[in-house]
């Protein structure tokens, strides 16, 4: 007899963002949030601390000491949030670090008198909840913000990692109260795997945004049409599909332009710099690096794009709803919740350039389109990733127990 094929529930777990935060939360709680990346503490997760505070709960932060560090402390301190320095590396393998990011985070925990722990990535996942349950810790969420490279990728190597991290993944979640995905399809794969109990999967979208940072704004009047690739130089964001892709549609419409917003960092699936910026020039992609404050760049384009393999939900399509531009994405998870097909925006397949360039062939050929595509992207960031109603949610699951 064939195995009944487990399916996702609880999605979309909402509370109303009305409900005054401080009744979701004991005043007693001291919450934890972890991380191996202090960056996407201000560009993802600074909201959501402050949702945190708003309750009267005390919030600390665990992070390692890497370059974004003394940034994001400066902000932690406007809103009253402490860091502590954990020895926790965010790609590497090294069983000795791991053994000592566990230990730290386990007498931290004790020492802080933590009794929510949120993490967040795949170590902080890992090792954050296995310290958070050695240390008594009553409520433990984490949340998976994608599969990322050990789900995309299929050599040996990859799969080695994987097969380690799915056996410590699925420890880890057994101690968890609530673990959290982003997107269905992630979700399903680990539900498929047995690797997450279905009683305790939460759907969330993605990590939200604020609609008041990324303000509607009318399209750029001026001409040429501007494409606009945003993300870092990975092989896994379809870097090479877009330079691709540019270089069919500019044979045809020259006088566009076409750009690319991001930057360089350790990654498995990274390029060198100097290959990135060859191809680049030589696919007429006008290279804006890398930027603190993406919003002006997103108002001077278009259309947005982001040809990538597979996300949890990429924060910068969520950027450009919010601002009101069309999209082209793929039908990849994580992607194709951004894209209401033909409404907001056009999907296309996975590491396919062509599809890409006929996509961008057709908002240049049909530009009365990006009007009603632009007020169609600004009520989807409305209706659905308001980044209060996500926080609203992630708060209420780490007042379990």
């Amino acid at each position: 007899m064939a195995q009944k094929k487990k399916s996702v529930k609880r999605m979309n777990a909402t509370i109303s963002p009305k409900t005054p935060l401080k009744e979701q939360i004991q005043e007693s709680r001291k919450v934890a949030v972890v991380t191996s990346n202090t960056k996407t503490l201000l560009t993802f997760r600074y909201d959501f601390l402050k949702a945190l505070k708003a309750t009267g709960a005390e919030v600390v932060v665990f992070g390692p000491n890497d370059v974004c560090k003394t940034a994001a402390v400066r902000k932690l301190k406007d809103i009253d949030v402490p860091f502590f320095v954990i020895p926790i590396a965010n790609t590497k393998l090294n069983p000795f670090q791991d053994c000592a990011t566990y230990k730290v985070l386990k007498h931290l925990f004790k020492k802080q008198k933590i009794t929510s722990v949120f993490s967040y990535t795949l170590k902080p996942v890992i090792y954050g909840s296995l310290a958070a349950k050695a240390a008594g810790v009553k409520t433990i969420t984490s949340m998976m913000t994608g599969l990322g490279h050990l789900y995309t990728f299929h050599d040996w190597r990859t799969k080695l990692l994987r097969l380690v991290s799915d056996r410590l993944l699925k420890i880890a979640f057994k101690v968890n109260t609530t673990v959290f995905f982003q997107n269905k399809d992630d979700a399903q794969v680990l539900l498929d795997a047995n690797l997450v109990p279905q009683e305790k999967v939460v759907l969330i979208n993605g990590s939200g945004v604020n609609l008041k940072e990324f303000p509607k704004t009318p399209l750029p009047e001026q001409t040429p049409l501007t494409f606009l690739f945003v993300g870092r130089l990975l092989k896994s964001k379809g870097f090479y599909e877009y330079c691709e892709a540019v270089k069919m549609v500019h044979k045809k419409y020259p006088g566009m332009r076409y750009q690319l917003l991001g930057g360089h960092h350790p990654n498995p699936a990274q390029l060198g710099k100097k290959e990135a910026l060859k191809i680049m020039k030589d696919s007429f992609v006008e290279y804006l690096g890398e930027v603190d404050d993406v919003l002006p760049f997103l108002q001077k384009a278009h259309v947005i794009v982001l040809p990538s393999y597979r996300e949890g939900t990429p924060k910068a399509l969520l950027e450009a709803l919010s601002v009101g531009r069309p999209l082209i994405t793929t039908n990849a998870p994580g992607c194709c919740e951004t894209v209401s097909e033909e409404e907001n925006g056009v999907l296309v397949h996975v590491a396919d350039p062509w599809a890409i360039a006929e996509a961008m062939k057709f908002f240049i050929e049909h530009s009365e389109k990006l009007r009603p595509m632009a007020d169609a992207s600004r009520k989807l960031a409305e209706d659905k990733f308001d980044v209060h109603k996500v926080n609203a949610t992630l708060i209420k699951f780490l007042n379990l127990g």
